[in-house]
């Protein structure tokens, strides 16, 4: 990669780089909540509640990394000994929730509970990453860890998963679903290939941020319904 390049992704992996990251999802998944809410107001449809609590487990995610972001910039916590792992996880965990909106718009309770465990695997493995993680901060970065090719294959593995799910159910919008995890594919393969110093990827959240708008066309796969008046003849 040119030299600029690398000095644009670099600038999304340290403050106040990174917290512009962490603003731009969390904006994005506001918007599209708003949106949906504004939807199910309308037409009362269960597909736009079932993405109102979608999105909202998506903003709880994104507001999460925001505070704790927020707090390694002041220095109130060593963000070196958590960020990185939770970092990873977060994504994982939103490749889960991404899936289950584009390609579960009405009720499924195997979906739900699937969704709902794969994202207690995902807590599971943060914690036993963030102790694997301590011993390695004086010698390495976390991009050079076995660590982080693991949650980059895992992330991969994920998307891969949801895509053929998407081709499998082909719900409404489905190419909205899998054009966004095609972009997260190619962010973590692009990552895994060149493999940088640092204990966060810029081309994966680059790739993210130009993913996460296209949640904005989530609340729009279904119409709203017109009322139309008759006349009563005279």
């Amino acid at each position: 990669m040119s030299a600029f390049t690398n000095l644009i992704l670099t600038q999304l992996t340290v403050p106040p780089g990174d917290l512009i990251y962490y603003v731009v999802l969390a904006f994005t998944v506001a918007s599209a909540l708003q949106s949906a809410f504004n939807h199910w107001r309308i037409s009362e449809f269960p597909q736009a509640r079932r993405a109102l609590t979608g999105l909202g487990i998506l903003l709880t995610a994104q507001i999460v990394m925001f505070i704790f972001s927020g707090l390694g910039w002041q220095q109130i916590i060593d963000p070196k000994t958590v960020l990185p792992p939770l970092d990873r996880a977060f994504l994982m965990f939103g490749i889960i929730w991404i899936t289950w909106l584009y390609a579960f718009p009405e009720p499924n309770r195997a979906a739900d509970a699937i969704a709902t465990i794969a994202s207690l695997f995902i807590l599971i493995a943060l914690g036993l990453s963030l102790v694997t993680w301590q011993q390695q901060i004086p010698f390495t970065s976390y991009n050079q860890t076995a660590d982080d090719w693991f949650w980059q294959v895992a992330s991969l593995v994920l998307t891969l998963a949801g895509i053929t799910i998407l081709f499998i159910r082909r719900p409404d919008g489905m190419w909205y679903g899998i054009a966004l995890l095609v972009l997260g594919f190619l962010g973590h393969s692009a990552h895994l290939l060149f493999r940088t110093e640092g204990n966060y990827s810029g081309i994966v959240r680059l790739a993210y941020m130009a993913a996460y708008p296209i949640l904005l066309t989530l609340p729009q796969r279904f119409g709203i319904p017109t009322t139309t008046v008759s006349m009563a003849p005279p």
